[in-house]
């Protein structure tokens, strides 16, 4: 019966008839769990599928928060060993979810503690989905000021994205933007020789590719450029920091070389100022 009601549900949700499908899938949920104590080591998975199927469903009908509460406790019911397919279908929720809902701090905040449960336990090939998810959760919870969360959520995304590097080349680019926001996160912490490690790695990594290019024209580079000259200036080591202020003022100067089809006046205004206080500390020494 429960079987009928599932695939009942999937031909209705096919076919767009939402709250028809999640009708019959709540009904296959309920049917679950009357039984599950008959046999909960056969239930449980199956309770799992049921679960994650009926969040599809919420996240298509736009209700963010039962589509969450279903992954939260399908995830708590699943063995470490769950198939494949099952928990792609989690994480393409928990990506919908937070394209759609991001920018509210709960969402993010019950979209972590899922995947922080869930992503412990991937590896090979589900790792490109959850390093899109995790670099997601990453920037929004650094967006929320949740700090620390997004430090550790991101050096995983780092991890991930160095295994995938290896057979493929768009991770080399990816990483940049990872080591870019590591050090975002790791400068609003205070923790500046962490920092600057990130932000020279995320440079050399740019010339890297660069290099690897004719032309050259790979996005970031500029803003990578302006978070080293910060670190650095921070950390008042002033003859690097006014080298590195002026190459990221002719690479935000000079857009097209690097892939921007505009200059951020902004951060253009703010190296400027930079560089005129560089300056002042460099001249008693000079």
């Amino acid at each position: 019966m429960a079987d009928s009601l599932g695939n009942l549900a999937i031909a209705l949700a096919t076919s767009s008839r939402l709250a028809e499908a999640q009708f019959l899938a709540e009904e296959e949920i309920a049917l679950v769990r009357q039984h599950i104590e008959e046999d909960p080591e056969a239930l449980k998975p199956r309770l799992a599928r049921a679960l994650t199927n009926t969040s599809r469903l919420h996240q298509r009908a736009q209700q963010w928060e039962a589509a969450l509460t279903m992954l939260d406790e399908a995830v708590d019911l699943q063995q470490p060993a769950a198939d494949a397919g099952m928990i792609e279908s989690q994480l393409s929720v928990i990506s919908q979810v937070l394209d759609q809902y991001g920018e509210r701090p709960e969402v993010t905040y019950r979209a972590y503690e899922i995947v922080r449960r869930l992503g412990s336990r991937q590896e090979g090939p589900l790792e490109r989905q959850l390093s899109d998810v995790l670099t997601t959760l990453g920037v929004e919870l650094m967006n929320h000021g949740r700090l620390d969360e997004a430090l550790t959520t991101t050096q995983r995304t780092l991890e991930i994205q160095h295994r995938l590097s290896a057979a493929e080349p768009f991770y080399k680019l990816a990483i940049t933007g990872t080591l870019s926001i590591l050090t975002t996160v790791t400068s609003a912490l205070g923790r500046w020789p962490e920092a600057l490690a990130y932000a020279q790695e995320a440079v050399a990594r740019h010339r890297e590719l660069e290099q690897m290019m004719s032309p050259a024209p790979y996005p970031g580079f500029p803003q990578a450029l302006a978070n080293l000259s910060l670190v650095l200036t921070i950390l008042e080591r002033w003859s690097e920091a006014l080298d590195t202020t002026d190459e990221a003022i002719v690479a935000f100067e000079e857009p097209t070389l690097h892939g921007v089809e505009t200059s951020s006046q902004h951060t253009l205004r703010d190296l400027h100022e930079r560089r005129d206080y560089i300056l002042e500390h460099l001249q008693p020494n000079g």
